[in-house]
């Protein structure tokens, strides 16, 4: 066996599934690692047709773990020799902030938790391996891996704090230069969290926002009644099929009450006492084909109009759907 001796278990755990037999390295197999733009990315496909053989061995979740902890100190090695390894309950995590790094362990094993709960996920559902974390100490370095994954890698950036990258193995890179990295990263584990459901981007954004209350001294912005004036005024005068569409969400005047409506929906069906009674089957079967309105009358009994209308009066909020052409 070749593996990295990479990491240290805590007194108390019960003993991992041994990998005594299985014999696999990333840099062992033939095609599984580029390097582009200076960072080595590797083959995903080719790694899993490696160790399809393993497919069933006791230890295939400690494998991919192996497998990530391989990748994530290639990448390391590249950005230099302070960048290390730091392992956690849930997740596995490149930097060269330890103190930092530490904090975003703890937080981001409870959000982890948390998620599974909000959105119904058992432990039998997660993908293979912990999820992977690179927080890059310099926007240069951030945006350089960005580069490789965005469709126009000659054109310019705007400011990122965060991204979750669902290519491959699954990970979320940081902009550790930001003072958010911690909300930031509550947030994208969201996104990886339900990256494998189709869900209509108000509830998508809705879930990424409301476990950032985890974050120690973080609360949501307070919604005063000017906020509520302004809503109504917007999505009264331009619609709010964009919105449901996810289309607002993208556009600049908009974005900001997107966000924040999507906030506010989410935690009224977290708080009312009988919708969350059924809000994993909610989550589970809303589709962005019709921003989850059948869900909603199926699962709440009420049309999506019902749940901005708790929040803004009676108006028309319903959800439309496109005409076709």
């Amino acid at each position: 066996m070749r593996f990295l001796n990479l990491f240290k278990r805590r007194q108390g755990e019960s003993p991992a599934p041994s990998l005594d037999g299985v014999n696999v390295h990333l840099s062992e197999i033939e095609g599984a690692i580029e390097i582009v733009d200076h960072f080595p990315r590797v083959n995903w496909a080719i790694v899993r047709k490696a160790v399809t053989q393993y497919q069933q061995h006791p230890a295939i979740n400690r494998l991919w773990t192996e497998l990530g902890a391989q990748w994530l100190v290639l990448i390391g090695k590249d950005l230099g020799e302070h960048y290390k390894l730091y392992e956690s309950d849930h997740l596995l995590l490149m930097s060269g902030q330890p103190n930092v790094t530490r904090t975003l362990a703890t937080i981001g094993d409870a959000a982890y938790i948390r998620l599974e709960r909000i959105i119904g996920r058992l432990a039998a559902d997660r993908e293979l391996g912990k999820h992977a974390v690179v927080v890059f100490d310099t926007m240069e370095a951030y945006f350089d891996y960005v580069s490789y994954f965005h469709p126009d890698r000659e054109g310019a950036y705007g400011m990122s704090a965060g991204m979750h990258i669902g290519r491959g193995y699954g990970h979320t890179i940081l902009n550790g230069k930001l003072q958010t990295i911690d909300r930031t990263l509550v947030h994208e584990l969201a996104h990886h969290m339900v990256s494998h459901r189709s869900l209509p981007l108000w509830l998508n954004e809705g879930i990424a926002q409301f476990v950032e209350d985890l974050v120690p001294g973080y609360r949501s912005p307070l919604v005063d009644h000017r906020q509520v004036r302004l809503h109504r005024r917007y999505w009264t005068w331009f619609g709010i099929n964009h919105f449901w569409a996810g289309h607002s969400f993208k556009s600049v005047p908009s974005q900001r009450l997107s966000y924040q409506l999507s906030d506010i929906l989410f935690r009224n069906l977290v708080s009312h006492p009988l919708r969350r009674k059924r809000l994993h089957e909610f989550i589970a079967t809303a589709h962005p084909g019709d921003a989850g309105a059948t869900a909603c009358m199926e699962c709440f009994g009420c049309p999506l109009a019902a749940l901005v209308e708790e929040f803004l009066g009676r108006g028309e909020w319903g959800y439309a759907p496109a005409e076709r052409s």
